[in-house]
C-alpha cells in the first residue's frame, strides 16, 4: 500500500493555484543563470524544517533555492515586498546599485514588465505565507520568530537568508553576514518549550551576486541538518548563541568548500 499523502496547508494550496506564474517569474529571474546543487540528499523531505544560509544574491538567492529545493518551501522577507510601490523601490535600487547608469535606464525600459510582475508578487506573497520582516526594527522581529515557530509546528519547510541580498564589501567576508540570533532562538525555543526538534540545514550560495543579466553559475551546497538539541547547555541565552555559530561556521565551511572546488 502507497504512502498516504501529508495534506497541505492553507498556504500551500493558495501557492498551487499560482505556481505556473510564480515558476514563470523565478525562471525569469535565473534567465541567465544555471542552479547547481551540491548535498541535495541534505534537504530533509517531510516534516517541519529549516533552510539557513547566507543572502548575497537578492531576488537570485530565492529563485535559485525555489528551483533547487524539491518541496514547498516558505521564506522570510523584507516586508517591503509586501507592497507594490515599496517593492518599485527596493528593485529600483538594486537596479541602480549593480548597474550604476545604465540600472536607471533598464528600470525605465522594464516599468511595464516590472509593474506587473511587481503588482503580482505584492499581492500573492502573504497569501502564500511568506513570513514579513521588518529589517530595521525588533518588534517585527519577534513577531517573526512567532510565526516561525507555529509554522514548524505545523510541519512546514522554512527558509531564512541572512543578510542584506548583497555582497558587503568591508566586511571580513563579504558573502557572509553575521547571523543574527532568530533562527538558533526558534530552534532551542521549540526543543527546550516542547521538545519539537527542528532539523536546520546550512546552505551556502555563491553567483547569485553576479547582475541579472550576466550569464553564469549559482552554486549550492547544502550540508547536514544541525539540531538545537545538541547546543541546549548553560541557559537559553548561551545556547542560543552556541547554536548561532554552530549554523554561521557550517554555513562558512560549505562556503569555502565552492570557492576551492570552483
Amino acid at each position: 500500500m502507497g504512502r498516504k499523502a501529508k495534506p497541505m496547508t492553507r498556504f500551500e494550496r493558495d501557492f498551487r493555484r499560482i505556481e505556473s506564474k510564480t515558476r514563470l517569474i523565478f525562471n525569469a529571474t535565473l534567465a541567465t543563470k544555471k542552479v547547481v546543487v551540491r548535498g541535495r540528499e541534505n534537504f530533509v523531505a517531510d516534516g517541519p524544517t529549516i533552510l539557513v544560509g547566507n543572502h548575497c544574491g537578492n531576488f537570485k538567492d530565492v529563485a535559485a533555492l525555489f528551483q533547487a529545493v524539491p518541496r514547498y518551501v516558505q521564506f522570510t522577507a523584507n516586508q517591503m515586498i509586501f507592497d507594490q510601490a515599496s517593492l518599485d523601490f527596493v528593485v529600483r535600487r538594486h537596479l541602480v546599485r549593480h548597474l550604476g547608469g545604465f540600472g536607471i535606464i533598464l528600470n525605465a525600459l522594464l516599468y511595464p514588465i516590472r509593474a506587473t510582475v511587481g503588482g503580482f508578487i505584492s499581492a500573492n506573497v502573504g497569501r502564500v505565507g511568506t513570513i514579513p520582516v521588518n529589517m530595521y526594527g525588533q518588534s517585527g522581529k519577534r513577531e517573526a520568530i512567532e510565526i516561525f515557530q507555529d509554522y514548524l509546528r505545523q510541519g512546514c519547510a522554512l527558509v531564512s537568508l541572512q543578510g542584506r541580498g548583497r555582497v558587503m564589501p568591508a566586511d571580513p567576508n563579504p558573502y557572509i553576514r553575521p547571523f543574527g540570533r532568530g533562527i538558533a532562538i526558534v530552534a532551542c525555543g521549540l526543543e527546550a518549550e516542547s521538545g519539537l526538534s527542528v532539523p536546520v540545514t546550512p546552505v551556502a550560495i555563491y553567483g547569485a551576486q553576479r547582475p541579472w543579466i550576466i550569464p553564469g553559475l549559482i552554486l549550492i551546497n547544502a550540508g547536514p541538518p544541525l539540531y538545537a538539541r545538541d547546543y541546549l547547555d548553560g541557559g537559553f541565552d548561551a545556547s542560543v548563541l552556541r547554536f548561532k555559530a554552530a549554523l554561521e561556521a557550517a554555513v562558512q565551511g560549505l562556503f569555502f568548500d565552492i570557492i576551492r572546488s570552483s
